[in-house]
């Protein structure tokens, strides 16, 4: 792979556009709103990016990440430093935050679960079909809902749209634009989502960027006689990390370094791998999905694998950024730019590493992580840039969006019989009150390792000091985030009175096993 360096002012000029449109694209949000309705029915920009960490500008993740674009909106809104995933994966996470309804609740628990498959998320009203019912206007493109289903062979009819995964977009074109067959030649092939390298394909060419104008003509710079809720579904970074060559010359191979939470990386062994020793036995369970195996061949195998997949990562995030660049330019210099909410969240984290593991799949910091930003404006009110620290769950959007857009938040009756999980955030975000509370992320094994582990439900609890991890089994782990934010000692493993009495403490906001949904019917 060549690797010449590409300088970031080259890529900020590229991507973010012309520093004076963003003056101009300023004034823009003094303009008079474009439909009639706009000063108390804002329009809302969901944007919604694939397997995306705290590997970001503005949250600090990996030193040396290029994200100018992410850092603009970060500029603009109120970021949630500790904002945390539902769950590790695309479809728990995805259905929780589209419905607002914890995976525990709803029984859509890992990737091989689907909600239109048999959950209690069946008859329920999404957050896009809700804002659809209240006269919006909704569009989506790209990666929203988890589509991944359609192969099954349990699929809905084709004749039935109520059934498929953008069926909420259904009043206008509902549009998916599918990754298709990328170019591989300059690409070594791993293991599906870890696949990496250069692409042939141009940039203006890459699926995402063809999801991306399309939103962008179709809702961005259109004016529109209702206010909308427009979903923009980026892919990427998810794997495989394939991107064209220009991402990857933004990053010098000789300042690349191994991500900063990765504890011994050269012992690529359960039983020699020092972050791994004070594990229970269900967190070993867990990282034997993959972290064992994938470690062995990454750090292990013939040749050193880590920092290419690093720098492949790295560059499908400048490459998601890019796609992020397009999306604000559009929106702040069209004529939709004042009067609408704007959100950008990840559907879960991603380890390159961290305890040996090397995806999602797993209840610690960099799986669950995820970016979260909230901000332009509403009924003539103004969100204020600013950070919040409070650990924040994703599932809390249906809530917050539906509070601070249509000033109600929607009783369990009127929704399917559910009621929604997390908590508004309208009040953090006008100033009236601090943080959210503590975050919660679900996951269930997928292993068949006959360890009594494969059906187990564990669940995560993120306070603003602690994250307590309670596997199925009655195994434990306990970590002092605020003195080790990457998890290296668990406090469980030898504790004391003060940790017993920490882990007591969180284990109270655990759900009860009475209140847990059985597990949805599988997608294939």
């Amino acid at each position: 792979m060549s690797r010449a360096h590409f300088t970031r002012r080259g890529f900020m000029a590229a991507s973010a556009g012309v520093a004076s449109r963003l003056s101009l694209a300023a004034g823009a949000a003094a303009a008079p709103a474009t439909i009639a309705s706009a000063k108390s029915r804002p329009n809302v920009l969901f944007i919604a990016v694939d397997d995306l960490n705290d590997w970001v500008e503005p949250l600090g993740g990996y030193d040396g990440v290029i994200t100018p674009n992410l850092t603009r909106l970060a500029r603009k809104t109120r970021l949630f430093r500790k904002a945390y995933a539902p769950a590790p994966a695309c479809s728990p996470a995805r259905a929780a935050v589209l419905f607002g309804v914890e995976p525990f609740h709803s029984g859509v628990y890992t990737n091989y679960e689907q909600w239109q498959l048999g959950s209690k998320l069946v008859g329920q009203t999404s957050l896009p079909r809700y804002f659809r019912e209240n006269g919006y206007l909704t569009v989506g493109a790209g990666k929203v809902f988890h589509d991944g289903w359609r192969s099954s062979s349990q699929r809905p009819a084709a004749n039935d749209p109520g059934a498929w995964s953008d069926y909420d977009f259904c009043d206008v074109e509902g549009r998916v634009c599918e990754l298709g067959k990328e170019d591989r030649e300059e690409a070594v092939e791993f293991t599906d989502e870890l696949s990496f390298g250069e692409t042939r394909v141009k940039t203006s060419e890459m699926p995402d960027v063809d999801s991306v104008k399309w939103f962008i003509r179709r809702v961005l710079k259109s004016r529109h006689d209702r206010p909308f809720f427009g979903a923009i579904g980026l892919r990427k970074p998810h794997g495989p990390f394939i991107v064209p060559q220009k991402f990857f010359d933004l990053y010098d191979d000789s300042r690349l370094h191994y991500p900063p939470g990765v504890l011994d990386p050269a012992h690529n062994t359960l039983a020699t791998n020092e972050d791994v020793a004070d594990l229970p036995p269900a967190a070993i369970a867990m990282l034997k999905q993959f972290g064992e195996k994938d470690h062995k061949r990454i750090v292990g195998g013939k040749t050193d694998l880590w920092k290419d997949i690093v720098h492949s990562y790295l560059a499908t995030i400048s490459f998601s950024d890019y796609c992020l660049g397009l999306i604000l330019d559009a929106w702040l210099g069209g004529p939709n730019a004042s009067n609408t909410i704007v959100v950008l969240w990840s559907d879960h984290g991603w380890q390159l590493g961290e305890k040996m593991g090397w995806r999602k799949f797993t209840l610690w910091e960099r799986a669950t992580r995820v970016p979260l930003m909230i901000g332009g404006a509403f009924g003539g009110t103004t969100i204020r840039p600013g950070a919040e620290n409070a650990p924040t769950s994703t599932v809390s959007l249906f809530r917050t969006l539906a509070h601070t857009a249509l000033s109600e938040i929607p009783r369990a009756s009127e929704l399917g019989g559910l009621p929604l999980d997390g908590k508004s955030l309208k009040s953090v975000l006008l100033d009236r009150e601090p943080g959210a509370g503590p975050a919660l992320s679900t996951w269930m094994l997928q292993t068949a390792d006959g360890d009594g582990e494969r059906r187990a439900r564990h669940v995560s609890v993120r306070t603003a000091n602690n994250r307590l991890i309670a596997y199925g089994n009655g195994d434990r782990e306990l970590y002092y985030n605020r003195n080790d934010p990457y998890e290296f000692r668990n406090l469980l493993a030898r504790p004391d009175a003060e940790a017993k009495a920490t882990a007591e403490r969180l284990a109270a906001f655990l759900p009860a096993a009475s209140e847990c949904a059985a597990r949805a019917r599988t997608g294939g």
